[in-house]
């Protein structure tokens, strides 16, 4: 290129592109708003796409219907790069309710991370096992409703006697990874079950924080060795002592055998977590004081932040680290990201807790 020519900027922009009934649909002019929540743990990741009425018949063969599958992506054109586009693939998910408001008339798609039959998270069931371990019982339930994927990285537990009383199978397994200190994550086509901790202790996928205090506006001074990506200003963080405890005691008396108690103690005396809960032997009650106390710790130090330009790689069950925030600096665990698209453009919203020490 001759050096007198000028280097023209393309726009940055967003494009929402879905794949409906096998085909591909962009809907970026129909759209007033999406908004994307990806959970890390427990909680089913769901989309909301809303339109204007007026147009809803202009989108030729987009007939949105209850049960019937929805893939969307975000198209993001000359996002960091001129002419390089990036493809943030929100998720396959499930229509499960349309609802339509006036005036003016909007018309509301929601859609969650659960498989068509919605009885996953519907219909209350009884049943017993015994002498089964974590990945048969996750398998089990995930071959009624046709989920062919399992991600499974985490210990597989032996359970010596469990029972489902009038729950749904997905309380049901929330219920259980969370006695046995796992996360799980419910998809279209099957679950995810990883070991929080492991999780934390991975390397950091990216740094974020404040414009360093040296930097000089419109020059590149005060930016050395700066990989670090600006958050807006208005991020907030909180640190609390409620809810932080130094230990953990579980006791539990077996009703068959009344002279036998099992009683276990975890972390410090200081501040104690009283437990009451079935466990077979010592072993499972170790493991489930730690559990319950680690969960009850793991928040106690939350950021909210919005990075300043949309990061499409930035995930729930990241790791990231804050920097050149003063006291909110460290390395945090990414349990929500929310996304939202509209009239405003593309931005995200940053749910994060700092990784602590764990029993």
């Amino acid at each position: 290129m001759d050096g007198s020519q000028n280097y023209t900027a393309k726009a940055r922009y967003a494009e929402t592109m879905v794949l409906y009934e096998n085909n591909f649909f962009n809907l970026t002019k129909y759209l007033s708003s999406l908004q994307y929540t990806d959970n890390s743990c427990d909680a089913l990741d769901s989309i909301t796409l809303e339109f204007d009425m007026n147009v809803v018949n202009s989108i030729g063969g987009f007939k949105p219907e209850k049960g019937k599958d929805l893939d969307v992506h975000i198209i993001m054109r000359n996002w960091y790069v001129n002419g390089k586009d990036e493809d943030y693939h929100c998720g396959n998910f499930v229509i499960d309710e349309i609802s339509i408001t006036g005036s003016p008339k909007v018309m509301t798609v929601k859609g969650i991370s659960q498989p068509v039959d919605s009885e996953l998270k519907d219909r209350q069931r009884s049943k017993a096992w015994t002498k089964v371990t974590l990945r048969q019982l996750v398998e089990e339930i995930q071959g009624k409703y046709n989920m062919p994927n399992l991600f499974f990285n985490c210990k597989n537990i032996t359970i010596d006697k469990i029972e489902q009383t009038n729950e749904t199978d997905l309380s049901f397994l929330q219920s259980v990874c969370k006695k046995y200190g796992v996360c799980m994550k419910c998809y279209k086509s099957g679950f995810v079950l990883y070991d929080e901790e492991g999780y934390e202790a991975r390397d950091i996928y990216n740094y974020y924080g404040e414009y360093p205090s040296n930097a000089v506006s419109g020059s590149n001074e005060g930016f050395t060795d700066w990989t670090t990506h600006e958050i807006q200003p208005d991020y907030n963080w909180t640190s609390s002592l409620q809810g932080l405890y130094t230990g953990a005691e579980l006791r539990y008396k077996n009703p068959k055998k009344k002279k036998e108690t099992i009683t276990v103690k975890v972390g410090t005396p200081e501040k104690v977590l009283y437990i009451n809960e079935q466990v077979k032997d010592q072993s499972e009650a170790e493991r489930v004081a730690k559990s319950r106390l680690n969960e009850k710790n793991k928040n106690t130090t939350i950021i909210t932040f919005k990075p300043t330009v949309f990061d499409y790689g930035l995930f729930s069950t990241y790791n990231i680290e804050i920097r050149n925030c003063g006291m909110c600096d460290g390395k945090y665990f990414v349990d929500r990201v929310d996304v939202s698209l509209d009239n405003g453009g593309l931005t995200q919203n940053v749910t994060a807790r700092k990784i602590i020490q764990r029993v």
